[in-house]
Order: structure tokens, then sequence, then C-alpha cells
């Protein structure tokens, strides 16, 4: 089954919600923490113009305000549920509730400068690159689809790009894929679908199904890779494990 699988140097997710980065790191396609991995709400045209830009504009301090959730169940109740008014993005898993804005932004935007540059630092090594967008509503355009690929090919030359969109609709029966073009494939199903049982998520929805997609594909990683994280668990200082896995991640 393993030899099946499609294989890239680097699998990475542009939204629409958190639950794509908590699928990929449940089926080891990711190990570190990327700009748009915990952003929602915004269109998929401007995340894929942020990474054609080095995310210019995409952190403002002037324009973020704290707003009111639209849910409870959904959003981080540790944070502040706050969105950028210029770009329209939300970030609800990075400000930490009680403290003022004003104190908080210099700690929020040096881990987001952090994660940029580690994804670039990784685009910049991979020849072949899978990114995903995994939407619980909505639908995105074939011809918009395919226009973005271009465009990430030609700027990340030679680096490959291939578009994986997962979305979801009660009314479809078991998966439905579509090869839109050369590397761009849409799959949608019922992802609120209660067979076959397991554990269901307000985010994620059926995790077997999700899972059974991600499955499809294999993050090729250095041979020395996994190896070393089964011996930085065996570390008992949690500071030196962190700085540790930060420095084996940039690989």
């Amino acid at each position: 089954m393993a030899k099946n699988k499609k294989k890239y140097d680097l699998i990475f997710s542009v939204g629409n919600t958190c639950a794509c980065s908590v699928l990929l790191r449940r089926n080891k396609l990711q190990y570190a923490s990327y700009p748009l991995d915990w952003v929602g709400l915004d269109p998929f045209s401007d995340k894929i113009q942020w990474l054609l830009t080095h995310f210019e504009h995409f952190l403002n301090k002037e324009s973020l305000v704290i707003t009111e959730r639209p849910s409870n169940e959904e959003t981080d109740m540790n944070c502040e549920y706050c969105k950028d008014i210029k770009t329209g993005c939300y970030f609800v898993h990075d400000f930490p509730i009680g403290i003022p804005l004003e104190q908080s932004f210099a700690d929020i935007e040096s881990k987001y400068q952090r994660r940029i540059e580690r994804l670039y630092q990784r685009l910049a090594k991979s020849k072949k690159t899978l990114i995903i967008w995994y939407s619980l509503d909505g639908r995105l355009d074939a011809d918009e689809l395919k226009e973005s690929q271009q465009k990430l090919n030609k700027y990340f030359n030679p680096t490959q790009f291939d578009i994986l969109v997962i979305e979801n609709s009660k009314d479809v029966k078991g998966f439905q894929e579509e090869n839109i073009s050369e590397g761009i494939t849409r799959i949608t199903y019922d992802m609120f679908n209660i067979e076959p049982k397991s554990t269901m998520s307000s985010i994620i929805g059926n995790v077997v199904l999700a899972d059974s997609i991600f499955r499809r594909y294999e993050l090729q990683t250095p041979w020395w890779f996994k190896p070393m994280l089964k011996l930085i668990r065996c570390i008992p200082s949690k500071k030196f494990k962190k700085n540790l896995k930060r420095k084996i991640y940039n690989y």
C-alpha cells in the first residue's frame, strides 16, 4: 500500500480550517508549524497571494481588532477571537485572553515570522510540494485552481506544486473524486457521515474517513529525521528538546 502513495518533499495547509493541519500531523505529513495552519476564514486566492508576496500585509497591528466569537464550541477559549479588518482573516489561537494586543503583538509577530521563514526555507529545498485546502463549506472554482497552480509553479520554479482540495457535501455518498488537471485533485465527501463509526469532531468530522484521504500521501524526509525524533523523545529537558526539534524541523 505504501508504495502507491504520492510522495512529496513538502506538504502544508492553506486553510480553510485548522483541521487540515491537525490531520496532517495525525498522519505524519507535517512536523512543524507553518504560517497558514491556524489562520482561517479568508479566501483561497488570498492565501495564494500571500505565498507569492512573502506574506506582505499578512499581520497588521493597526488593523487587528478583538471581535465576537461565531461559536464557543469551535474556537480556542484561551485566546481572543482576533480579526484583521484590513485582510478579513481571523487569528483564533494566538492572542491570549486578558493581555492587551499592544503587549502581545511583538511575540505573535515573531512567531509568525519564524513560521514564514521556515516555510520558504523548505520551499527552496523542495522539488515537489503539495498544498491542501480543507473546507467545511463552499466550492472552489476549477479555473481559479489552475491559475493558482500556474502562478505558484512560475514563482517558485523549479519547485512543482500539486493542489489537493477536500470539500464537504452532505449530498455525496462515499467519495467523489475529480482530477481537475495534472496535479490538481478535488475530493468531496460527507465529512459528518457517521459510517464507519468513529470519533466525530465539530471541525474534522468523521476522523476515519478523513484519515483515509490523508493516508494516500507520504512526506519524504532525510534518512536521519525519524530516528532523531525518537531520540529526542528520550531527552528530559523540555527546553533543550524544543530547541533541538526546531533545528531538525528545518532539515
